[in-house]
């Protein structure tokens, strides 16, 4: 029978990791390694190694300490197993590949480019506005979203190719993506209107929009497809103001003359102080998307 006296973190990831390894094959060596996420968010996650291998699945092990509180560590165990063993296993061959069969299967993603100056050190990355649009290798696809690899300048290299022809092949591939604007009618109107002064309500729309790509994950690369913003803004007979509300989707709002920015810019920077974990936040600025010049502008504070 399992203990049931509950272990503290730092206890339960050492035995996790013991207790898997005893039940991987003999050439795999489970591992503990730190993870920089957006905005610089630092985890620490379960992992295979491998001479032969050099891309595996990892499991992100405080996410997993809170299933162990409820389950049990033999829950875990067997968790963790199923999850490494059970994936497609990369070789530097085909992750490493040649551009002509990897370049299909670039896409992009916009992080904050202050909050990740560690990240960005790492990899080639062009600025947008106060963001910065990165790339990601898409590997294979599955349920829950593609399973992509972050493109180097290693990688970069390999290819032999600039830094432009990358960012560029990156847009075509965007041209490409469907992307979906869904209004929130009253749901969002709620939402907003807990953050607004009773007295203030009846500045915001009674619409707004969500923007983001066709699997709602890493949707806010959406901001790049100014086509399809002109499109939406023409339709609205008005420009845009563009709220960033994660890294997975922004929120359209047709624009008024007299729109108060400053309360725009304090929604969002409560709602990702308040709702939004931080690993997701985007930007805590507001946007502006002008029907004449067809273009994304920071509004300025």
């Amino acid at each position: 029978m399992e203990n049931t006296k509950k272990m503290e973190y730092t206890e339960f990831k050492e035995s996790l990791k013991n207790l898997v390894q005893e039940k991987s094959d003999s050439d795999m060596k489970v591992e503990i390694v730190q993870i920089i996420k957006n905005n610089q968010i630092k985890s620490e996650n379960l992992t295979y190694k491998s001479r032969d291998y050099n891309l595996f699945p990892s499991i992100w092990l405080e996410e997993l300490y809170q299933q162990y509180q409820e389950y049990g560590m033999d829950w875990c165990v067997d968790m963790a197993v199923s999850i490494l063993k059970n994936v497609k296993r990369i070789d530097e061959d085909q992750l490493m590949e040649s551009w002509e069969s990897a370049k299909g299967r670039i896409i992009v993603e916009l992080i904050k480019e202050s909050w990740n100056q560690e990240l960005l050190v790492e990899i080639p990355y062009k600025a947008f506005l106060d963001l910065a649009v990165i790339y990601r290798l898409k590997m294979w696809e599955c349920k829950s979203g593609d399973v992509v690899h972050t493109v180097t300048n290693e990688m970069m290299e390999h290819w032999n190719i600039t830094e432009e022809e990358l960012y560029e092949t990156a847009l075509t591939n965007l041209q490409k993506e469907e992307f979906e604007i869904i209004g929130l009618h009253q749901v969002l109107q709620d939402m907003i209107e807990e953050h607004i002064d009773v007295e203030q309500k009846g500045e915001f729309h009674g619409w707004a929009y969500v923007f983001t790509n066709r699997s709602r994950i890493k949707g806010a690369a959406a901001m790049l497809r100014t086509d399809l913003l002109n499109r939406f803004a023409e339709a609205h007979g008005s420009d845009l103001f563009i709220l960033p509300s994660s890294v997975h989707e922004v929120i359209l709002l047709p624009a008024k003359e007299d729109e108060n920015t400053a309360e725009l810019r304090r929604i969002v920077r409560e709602t990702n102080e308040e709702i939004v974990n931080e690993e997701e936040w985007l930007s805590d600025e507001v946007y502006y998307f002008r029907r004449s010049t067809g273009a994304v502008e920071l509004i300025p504070e």
